[in-house]
């Protein structure tokens, strides 16, 4: 819908007759739509006095459902179908100045394409119908091509014309910055032959900021003949798994509106539909899907204005495509839509179907019909047939831009669709519905699915979705707990608009996706809490250590991994994407029972010193006199004692028995060489105070807890313990740390030692 000058316009708009077989039964107005009647008689009678009925003169439709055989003053004039603009030229002498007889015949359930399963459905002429009167060659459409050059920072740009009718003709071209007037361009187009421009820095139109610039065309011939769009640069492409705007990646944050609304069935006021929108976009949203149908031209223009992008769809639901009575309507029907809204920047893309089975032929043939008449558009669907195969290839033929899925199931159903679908970028366009309605905690395990496989780093990922569906809508048919009483009840606001609860939770995701939430560090707490001893106990650098511990870092990590989320039932087994390593805590310097310990990482964030397999010998330079020696630490990593055995059901922790042997410590003083044995229940106990659905509490009659860390309530409290031991006062030069048990993984965090 360019907006085409009003000044040559009757508007059709008041109460019209509705008659059934010929008899008079109520008046409906128009525009408006109604409960349908399957086919009925629509009459109007006007007069046309500041029309020149001797000029061409058409009559101009702009929405009927689902059809309707138009006749003025005895003359069949033609037909229109659903959802799109239809125009039709008076025969010259036909329109009177006084008591023109204009009858619709209208149909709505009984046609094939119209009636859209699944949602509410009204007939009616229900968007503008009015008298236009117009030149021999009058203008019918412009398309503007950004031409934005590679950096964006200039562009080559160019505004085509078309004419219908008899003859040609030059057209004025005027471009302007539409938020300051400012003239950017102005010159001649005629058909084959656009106006050309050269525009520096141009501003880019986005969401964030939705600049704009109008177009005016003007026939030279009849400067009552002209055309006015707002239109924008920007620019819109799939790079592998992901879509850039401008260059800059794009997060689709989506929801599902339907046209119709309670109180205005298909025919809301231009200000309610605004005053909707501007509460999408206040609540977080960045997209709208225009579901199932063409919505009225109005939408996408506002959505431009306000900075939301949209798609639009053609009106194909649960049909079979390869059935040409759909499928031609169907092609049809979003050809004039494309004509329509082809020049506006929120138009993110044209989808070739809802809930339909794949259809290569069907894909193809619409597809070019897009690209011929908007060579710069993205292309899509909104599949939830589970066809994988036919669904890449039908992809693949018609070359679509991205997938667009809808996904009504558990966690696992998404992973599979990113592991599948792996070719081209994927949006998720309807998920959640009753689901997640009013479900607090599944509402929320779904938003954090969207931000998490938003990122970037993730393998598998999405460029977002689009919830199901925005305002709660009456639908029979469906069953529980989807639809109550005849109404579902699936949106973030009730059908009078006012918002759920659900609806802060979507703008906590919509927020959360383009700002990754920061990690809290784990907190430490020493737990064997004195003030400091009197004594002198000195720190030892353990981070001046001079060992290969790479190797034992990563199977602590390994060790510490968690596979979460209930990835048996949700996750696809072979699936990792779930599983993490939460962060370690800082320990930095601590006064653990009075001792002063400088852990490993006081100066940067590392792992403790560690003991393993793959590094079974530590030797700790002491180098001093000393009479006592404190460590921080004495757990064995992801098992240990107490253990249950391994009969215990899926336990997957390595048990260890009381008094076993994990390591030793050999004291090398200048007088000779200590042993100190460490065993599994007794210097060395467990590190985790969780043990699967258990909660131990490990205890030692030579060791006792000092440090404690949540690192995650579910699965990891670290303990460290404190373990000492006097000394005769001596040089001691070294502790050599040894192991025994070869599948231990043991710690420490911290050495004092007392000097004399």
């Amino acid at each position: 819908m360019s907006i085409i000058s009003p000044e040559n316009r009757i508007s059709l708009a008041g109460r019209w007759r509705r008659l059934l077989d010929g008899r008079h039964i109520d008046y409906v107005d128009v525009p408006s739509s109604y409960a349908p009647v399957g086919e009925c008689l629509l009459e109007y009678t006007f007069d046309a006095p500041a029309l020149d009925v001797s000029q061409r003169i058409e009559l101009v439709c702009e929405g009927v459902n689902a059809g309707a055989v138009f006749t003025l003053n005895g003359h069949r004039l033609g037909a229109a179908a659903a959802w799109a603009i239809y125009r039709f030229e008076l025969p010259a002498g036909l329109l009177k100045a006084r008591d023109n007889l204009l009858q619709a015949q209208v149909s709505d359930l009984t046609e094939e394409f119209g009636p859209i399963a699944g949602r509410r459905f009204d007939g009616g002429l229900f968007r503008p119908i009015y008298l236009e009167q117009r030149p021999p060659a009058a203008l019918s459409g412009i398309l503007f091509r950004p031409g934005l050059s590679h950096d964006l920072s200039s562009a080559s740009s160019s505004v085509a014309v078309t004419l219908d009718g008899t003859g040609s003709g030059e057209v004025e071209i005027r471009v302007r910055d539409a938020e300051s007037g400012h003239d950017i361009a102005s010159g001649i187009a005629s058909p084959g032959k656009p106006f050309t421009f050269q525009v520096q820095r141009p501003r880019l139109w986005s969401p964030n900021r939705p600049q704009l610039y109008e177009i005016r065309a003007t026939s030279k011939a009849d400067r009552r003949d002209s055309i006015t769009e707002h239109v924008g640069y920007r620019r819109i492409e799939a790079k592998g798994k992901d879509l850039y705007l401008n260059d800059q990646r794009l997060l689709l944050k989506g929801v599902c509106r339907h046209e119709f609304t309670d109180a205005y069935g298909y025919s809301p006021p231009h200000e309610v539909v605004r005053r909707e929108l501007r509460r999408i976009k206040h609540a977080g949203f960045n997209y709208i899907r225009l579901v199932h149908s063409p919505h009225d031209g109005i939408v996408c223009r506002i959505a431009a204005e306000i900075g939301l992008l949209v798609s639009e769809e053609p009106g194909t639901c649960w049909h079979d495509l390869g059935n040409d009575k759909i499928a031609a309507p169907a092609v049809e029907c979003l050809r004039r839509t494309v004509l329509r809204d082809r020049n506006v920047p929120s138009i993110l893309a044209w989808f070739i179907y809802n809930e339909c089975n794949p259809n290569s032929a069907y894909a193809v043939r619409i597809a070019s019909m897009c690209r011929e008449l908007d060579p710069d558009c993205c292309l899509s669907m909104a599949d939830c047939s589970g066809q994988d195969q036919q669904i890449i290839e039908m992809a693949k033929a018609a070359n679509l831009t991205f997938y667009g899925i809808n996904v009504y199931a558990s966690r696992k159903a998404f992973i599979e669709r990113m592991r599948v679908l792996d070719d081209r970028p994927l949006l998720i366009t309807e998920w959640s519905g009753f689901l997640g309605q009013g479900n607090e905690r599944q509402l929320k395990d779904f938003c954090d699915l969207f931000v998490r496989h938003s990122r970037v780093e993730d393998p598998q990922r999405l460029i977002g979705g689009s919830i199901w569906v925005w305002a709660d809508y009456e639908e029979h048919s469906r069953p529980s707990p989807a639809s109550i009483h005849g109404w579902t009840v699936e949106g973030l606001v009730h059908a009078d608009g006012r918002p759920k609860p659900d609806l802060q939770i979507l703008s906590q995701m919509c927020f959360d996706m383009d700002h990754p939430v920061l990690p809290i560090p784990p907190k430490v707490e020493v737990i064997c809490v004195a003030p400091q001893r009197t004594q002198q106990w000195t720190c030892i650098d353990l981070a001046a250590i001079t060992t290969t511990q790479a190797p034992l870092e990563r199977r602590m990590d390994a060790v510490r991994r968690i596979r979460d989320m209930d990835n048996w039932q949700t996750v696809p087994q072979d699936h990792d994407g779930y599983a993490y390593t939460p962060t370690w805590p800082r320990l930095g310097r601590l006064l653990v029972d009075g001792i002063d310990f400088q852990c490993r990482d006081a100066h940067s964030h590392t792992y403790p010193l560690l003991l393993g397999k793959e590094n079974g010998e530590v030797i700790i330079p002491i180098n001093r006199r000393v009479r006592g020696l404190a460590v921080l630490g004495h757990v064995f990593m992801g098992g240990g004692y107490p253990s249950p055995p391994p009969a215990i059901w899926a336990t997957s922790e390595p048990a260890r028995k009381r008094g076993e042997l994990a390591a030793e410590y050999q004291f090398d003083f200048s007088s000779g060489t200590i042993t100190q044995p460490l065993r599994h229940g007794m210097e060395i106990l467990r590190h985790n105070d969780i043990c699967r659905w258990w909660t131990p509490s490990p205890r030692s009659s030579t060791t006792r807890p000092a440090v404690r860390s949540m690192i995650d309530s579910r699965y990891e409290v670290l303990r460290l313990d404190l373990w000492e031991r006097e000394f005769p006062t001596a040089e001691l030069r070294s502790v050599r740390w040894k192991l025994h048990d070869p599948e231990a993984l043991l710690v420490i965090a911290g050495i004092s030692v007392l000097v004399p």
